[in-house]
């Protein structure tokens, strides 16, 4: 991608998370597959129902890792299991810019895990190394939207939003550059065993410490996606615990994610727990938003997952772009995903005809 498009894309992503941020709400999955770009360019930021769906701040990695957790753009806080924030959104944002650049995520890795790992110890690859004809003073910006320590990191998607339009207008960023607080090493050992422990009990403790411990072992099936009798017809053997839960991406009924996760090797009769998905489940049209400009309604309906399915200009004397009319009606409950039709002011004042009267 050209400087100019990965910023506007970007800065759509921001944008959004502005408001949900404002509102309480973290995505915790941000992600390209998440991230949808209209016919006329327009960035829409999906999948807000699962922010929702998680609504306590304390969710980690180890609970709601199908759910939240995709590697390549996973906070070092999500990694380790401890409280993800609005600045783990903000991590998972310069991610994503760092790819669209770049050409490849941050970190790379052939499992999750090793990705999950480099998130927490490994130094950040200076994108110029890999572009060189990109602007130097990137590299500033990504040693503070990548900081490992979320204190170090920008603290809102406002403050991301100003540093990158002055990247684009090619002025300095005014965000200080973050000085490590404790040594590197010291920090990544420390951070290391942490993850490697949250990463590993959903899988190595099942059977190092089940008191029905089997010397025989298998490797965990991948049954997302599947229908509750067919992930159980994968899973004989093992003690499976069901659970449901809202999911916009996966059909009702159907797995929509699984712990342990795919490829981990247990002993016979260890505990899996299914998620099963009730489909979107609801949302309701916020209220407040008549007589407000078209973009900041297009990012209020987005963060509480619904969209915009169609605009309708109208002759008004309000200003070109303000919102007249939503529809369903605001305060109603729908279901998430559900399309929204917007009656916006076109700037134009409609006349009514004068053939035939009298002048005046």
């Amino acid at each position: 991608f050209a400087l100019n498009r990965a910023v506007e894309i970007t800065e759509g992503i921001l944008i959004a998370l502005q408001y949900s941020h404002k509102n309480g709400i973290i995505h915790r999955d941000i992600k390209p597959g998440n991230i949808m770009i209209t016919d006329n360019g327009d960035v829409k930021v999906m999948d807000f129902g699962i922010a929702r769906a998680l609504a306590d701040t304390g969710a980690t990695m180890t609970s709601t890792w199908n759910i939240v957790g995709t590697a390549q753009y996973l906070s070092p806080e999500q990694a380790t299991g401890t409280q993800a924030d609005a600045r783990s959104d903000l991590y998972s944002v310069g991610c994503l810019l760092y790819e669209l650049l770049a050409g490849r995520p941050p970190f790379t890795g052939d499992t999750p895990v090793a990705i999950a790992y480099q998130h927490v110890s490994a130094p950040l690859i200076p994108i110029t190394e890999l572009q060189e004809s990109l602007d130097p003073a990137l590299n500033a910006f990504f040693s503070i939207a990548l900081a490992k320590d979320a204190n170090e990191r920008y603290q809102s998607a406002n403050a991301m939003l100003k540093d990158l339009r002055k990247l684009i207008k090619g002025e300095g960023i005014t965000t200080q550059i973050p000085k490590q607080m404790r040594k590197e090493k010291s920090r990544n050992r420390i951070a290391a065993l942490s993850i490697a422990l949250v990463l590993l009990v959903g899988g190595v403790s099942y059977f190092i410490l089940s008191p029905n411990q089997s010397s025989v072992t298998r490797v965990l099936p991948n049954v997302v996606g599947l229908t509750e009798a067919q992930a159980r017809q994968e899973l004989a053997g093992l003690t499976i615990t069901i659970q449901r839960a809202p999911d916009p991406r996966i059909p009702r009924d159907r797995v929509s994610s699984q712990l342990p996760l795919a490829t981990i090797r247990v002993s016979e009769g260890s505990a899996v727990t299914l998620t099963i998905s009730d489909g979107p489940g609801d949302a309701t049209v916020p209220t407040g938003l008549l007589g407000k400009p078209l973009e900041e309604v297009r990012a209020a309906l987005t963060a509480a997952g619904l969209r915009v399915s169609r605009t309708i200009a109208v002759d008004s004397e309000q200003e070109p772009g303000i919102v007249l009319k939503i529809t369903p009606e605001p305060g109603s409950t729908v279901e998430a995903g559900t399309g929204v039709v917007l009656e916006i002011a076109s700037g134009n004042i409609s006349v009514p005809s004068l053939v035939g009267l009298n002048e005046i």
